[in-house]
């Protein structure tokens, strides 16, 4: 084969992994996760979506506009920028045990590993890519002395298609995120085009520049040790007589004063007071009875998104009016009761 057909071969394999990376994973996660299933990528989804934009821009730009070192240059940072994106959104999740995780699964993995895998398999394609490459001089003598090469129809539509889906995720991330000062969220709601849903937060920015940490947020101060007291660091009083502990007034003693059926639909799994008032739940279901046993409010839990949780197991009170729930594959949720929900949310 003359180095002329190779440098074509080049060109088309070049095209084809740049298109398919916005084409599949890009375009699965906002028209089928996205529109369809109701995702909405968190901040660091988003980093990692735009990251595998940018390799297969470049990638086009190298189809358009001749193998030139910057670009190939600026593929590569991108795919190690996209690297750490994904190690480090991985990484927050990695200690997760069985049937735990974030998000929605896609055969039984998780979107942000799949980005690892996405990420990984640059590096790989490319590799393969130029292992078959004619010799460099090749590049300049099919590029003929033009500006830029021209389109072949294959090329061309990978182009078209490439540009609406990035259309499309901007759109998205405009409806999900807003615009600046307004960030992504660590944990957004589902996407949706009703302005009720519609949530533009300026909370990414808050606690982000008051210590310099490589853990960001994560940077856990140290517990309040009897010989480095820590209270006022950490912003909380603590009361150390053991008078007013939690098991300091418990009876020794416990007695069945009264039985009574709850009338509930479901298959009560968990029951407790809290707040004065009887909290229960059922799979994914959660209700707030009063003192007679009669239903006021609930909800049911969307157990795929945020945090999976599959079924709950437990619910206990959290700070003054919060509550904290867990699964059975030990994942948690914090909830409040939101006094303006309507029946449809």
């Amino acid at each position: 084969m003359n180095e002329i057909n190779k440098t074509k071969n080049f060109y088309t394999l070049m095209c084809l992994a740049g298109f398919l990376i916005i084409l599949l994973p890009v375009g699965i996660a906002n028209f089928v996760f996205g529109y369809m299933l109701g995702d909405s990528p968190c901040t660091l989804c988003w980093g990692q979506r735009e990251a595998m934009i940018f390799i297969g821009v470049m990638a086009l730009f190298i189809v358009r506009y001749g193998m030139k070192g910057k670009y190939l240059a600026a593929l590569l940072i991108m795919t190690a920028i996209g690297l750490y994106q994904s190690f480090a959104h991985y990484g927050n999740h990695a200690h997760r045990d069985l049937d735990q995780g974030f998000g929605l699964a896609v055969f039984g993995i998780h979107t942000y590993f799949w980005a690892e895998v996405v990420f990984w398999a640059v590096v790989l394609l490319l590799g393969v890519i130029f292992a078959f490459a004619p010799k460099f001089n090749a590049f300049e003598l099919e590029l003929n002395g033009e500006k830029f090469r021209k389109y072949t129809k294959f090329s061309l539509a990978a182009v078209v298609i490439s540009a609406i889906v990035v259309a499309s995720n901007v759109f998205q991330a405009f409806v999900s995120t807003g615009i600046p000062p307004y960030v992504g969220q660590g944990d957004p709601v589902r996407f949706s085009l009703n302005p009720k849903y519609i949530i533009w937060s300026k909370e990414g920015w808050n606690g982000l520049w008051q210590n310099i940490s490589f853990l960001g947020k994560r940077d856990v101060k140290a517990p309040d040790y009897a010989f480095a007291p820590a209270s006022e660091k950490l912003g909380i009083k603590f009361d150390n007589d053991i008078n007013n502990a939690p098991f300091a007034k418990i009876n020794d003693e416990l007695k069945i004063t009264n039985e009574q059926t709850i009338n509930f639909n479901k298959a009560i799994n968990t029951l407790d007071y809290i707040n004065n008032e009887f909290v229960i739940s059922s799979k994914w279901d959660v209700a707030f009875l009063d003192n007679n046993f009669s239903v006021k409010e609930g909800f049911e839990l969307d157990p795929y998104f945020s945090a999976s949780i599959d079924p709950i197991i437990g619910i206990i009170p959290y700070m003054n009016d919060k509550f904290i729930l867990m699964g059975s594959n030990k994942s948690f949720l914090r909830f409040a009761k939101n006094p303006n929900a309507s029946e449809e949310d």
